[in-house]
């Protein structure tokens, strides 16, 4: 049995919305698709039937779910990841809703605790995902994403692995613009494998990161999306540096076949630069030193472009601050007691618990549709 791991998909461009699936997906790809028992497509914002809404928010039509009916494949679309709640319970709804009824399989998000924590089975396997992000599920009406917790989730993977031969996990992360591990997502990776999953895939960066084996398992952290595309100008460009991943379940094989997307349409990559890349970072992820040393890099810029997110700074003074002047003056309106209080309030549950909740009140009353 194989399965294609496809990564992200999120557009808004007209073939899409038309289910033009071969204006869209090369030849190459739609036969890549065919020779799967299953692929797997992760969808990167929630579904709504508001134009108005999924021009202004990261949201997308529901012609979305009819064109990923119309791929030639079982299609498994997985659902836990830090936009699910962008529309509220009602884009929720309106979303699982929408892969019901175009015959898409759906993991990692519903309506009750007890639905959205289940595995996807599939052949001899249970296939979990995970969110590390707690904002994307509401405690107080029992519904959302499958977050992941150290507190049960090993322990959903050790007791699926009891049952099933293999055990696969997709876990999204917040972190998006780094290509190395961080430290933390290592050691997640790790003890997900040391719980018995036979295959972890870290959903979280928009471009390839690299793999490894531990313990026997596969360990892929990051290959890019399958299409992050929009009609604007920019998204023209040609886009590299992601992949499919074909995955033998019997065998433990995987195979890496580099995408581009190229004028609104996907096409194998035989171009073997990205490639390459791919497989250096491999060999340099296994150096703890220098993961440690990316992520401080990363750690310091990341400081500066999330102060600028809070002083509601618009795309183009965020541009200004952090490409121009690399953070500076942002960084220089923290002095260390703002920095303190900053600090108090990430690190107190209570704290965190009310401003999720105020931020989702306010999403509530921001609904459109």
């Amino acid at each position: 049995m194989k399965i294609l791991f496809c990564g992200y998909f999120y557009s808004d461009e007209d073939d899409v919305l038309k289910g033009n699936v071969s204006n869209v997906l090369d030849a190459s790809i739609i036969e890549l698709f065919k020779e799967h028992e299953l692929a797997i497509i992760g969808l990167h914002s929630p579904l709504v039937k508001n134009k108005d809404v999924y021009k202004t928010q990261r949201a997308m039509s529901n012609d979305v779910a009819k064109f990923l009916g119309k791929i030639p494949k079982t299609i498994l679309v997985t659902l836990a990841n830090e936009r699910l709640l962008d529309c509220g319970e009602k884009g929720l709804i309106n979303t699982l809703e929408q892969l019901d009824q175009n015959d898409l399989y759906h993991l990692g998000a519903g309506l009750k605790e007890e639905s959205l924590m289940e595995p996807f089975i599939f052949e001899n396997a249970a296939i979990f995902n995970y969110v590390d992000d707690s904002a994307t599920y509401d405690d107080d009406e029992d519904y959302g994403a499958n977050v992941f917790s150290s507190d049960y989730s090993y322990e959903e993977v050790k007791k699926a692995k009891m049952e099933y031969k293999d055990v696969i996990v997709i876990l999204k992360t917040g972190l998006s613009d780094i290509k190395y591990p961080t430290p933390s997502m290592k050691k997640k990776a790790h003890a997900l494998v040391d719980a018995g999953a036979t295959l972890v895939l870290i959903e979280s960066p928009a471009f390839a990161g690299g793999f490894e084996t531990y313990n026997g398992a596969k360990i892929i952290y990051g290959h890019g999306d399958l299409m992050l595309d929009t009609k604007n100008e920019k998204s023209k460009k040609t886009k590299k540096d992601a992949f499919l991943i074909s995955y033998d379940v019997k065998t433990k094989e995987t195979v890496y076949y580099p995408i581009i997307l190229k004028e609104h349409k996907v096409y194998i990559d035989n171009n073997r630069d990205a490639l390459d890349a791919f497989y250096l970072r491999s060999k340099k992820l296994l150096d703890d030193d220098l993961i440690k040393d990316e992520y401080e890099k990363f750690a310091r810029h990341f400081l500066a472009r999330y102060l600028t997110i809070l002083r509601g700074y618009s795309r183009l003074r965020r541009f200004i601050s952090l490409r121009l002047f690399k953070g500076y003056f942002i960084l220089k309106r923290y002095n260390i007691y703002r920095l303190n209080s900053l600090s108090h309030l990430l690190n107190s549950l209570e704290r965190m618990d009310a401003l999720k909740k105020g931020i989702r009140l306010r999403q509530e009353e921001k609904e459109k549709y």
